[in-house]
């Protein structure tokens, strides 16, 4: 018999918002930094392009892990977490990174 699925589970949703937060944070700091670093001309040609090229490595990676947690059976909170956490620690370690 297939495993029943609790798509109400309050410890998976407040996951969810944990790292819906994480992201929020993270690329609100990366951004206001970054615009720091172009309108003072201190914007490097790496960090331009690291810029363009991260985020679709950070969602293909986020698509792939929800894609498993999909297959697998899991609650719809989980898929979305699985989803967002490559996407959460980009941001995270990119604000951590330019605050040196």
């Amino acid at each position: 018999m297939p495993r029943r699925i609790n798509p109400l589970d309050p410890m998976g949703w407040a996951t969810l918002a944990f790292h819906q937060q994480a992201l929020a944070l993270g690329a609100a700091e990366t951004i206001a930094r970054r615009m720091t670093m172009m309108g003072s001309g201190t914007l490097s040609g790496v960090e331009a392009t690291a810029m363009m090229f991260e985020k679709p490595a950070a969602f293909a990676k986020g698509m792939e892990r929800a894609a498993i947690a999909a297959t697998k059976g899991q609650n719809p909170s989980r898929v979305m977490t699985e989803f967002l956490k490559p996407i959460s620690a980009s941001a995270g370690s990119n604000a951590r990174r330019l605050r040196k």
